[in-house]
This record gives C-alpha cells, structure tokens and sequence, in this order.
C-alpha cells in the first residue's frame, strides 16, 4: 500500500505483531499490539495512552511527597513529546542524523 504525497508515491508505515505482558513462568504474553495499523495509527493511540499515565502519574505526584513519583511523571511527559514529535519529523522528510 503506498499514499500518494505531492506526486510521489509513499510507502505506508504499518505496524508488526507484537506480543507484551509476561503472565506466566512460561514466557505466555497477555496482550498484543496487533499487524496492519499503520503509522499513525499507532502513534496516535500511544499518545493517548501516554497521557493517561501522565495525567495520573501528575495526579499521584501532586497529592505525595515521593519525588521518585515526580520524575516517573516527567519521564513519561518527556516520553509523550517525543511520541508527538515524530509524525512531524516523518511529514517533514527529516531523520535523526
């Protein structure tokens, strides 16, 4: 599949299956990130999901006193921004040389 972008034929990024959440002595995933959702697809719902941990991770930090809590927060804000920055860095043709 490829997505035609001023002309010029592009092919379309989809994701792999992958599986994640260890639930067993046995090695068994729980959960899995499915093939076939493409790019920004895929980019988006992490973004999502990544400021719902940072929403509540804020939330927690705010009524504490454990600065490990603090950092974990920042940690995935820093996270999130870069999960938000590289659909511009892909329409942009940039890279990260």
């Amino acid at each position: 599949m490829t997505d035609q972008t001023n002309g010029a034929s592009v092919p379309v990024r989809k994701t792999t299956h992958y599986a994640f959440f260890r639930c067993n002595a046995q090695d068994g995933k729980l959960f899995a990130v499915e093939e076939g959702i493409t790019l920004d697809e895929a980019l988006c719902e992490a973004s999502c999901l990544m400021a719902a941990a940072e929403d509540n991770l804020f939330d927690l930090a705010m009524s504490g006193d454990n600065p490990r809590i603090w950092a974990a927060a920042y940690l995935v804000e820093f996270a999130k921004a870069v999960l938000n920055a590289i659909p511009r860095m892909i329409d942009q043709g940039e890279s990260h040389e």
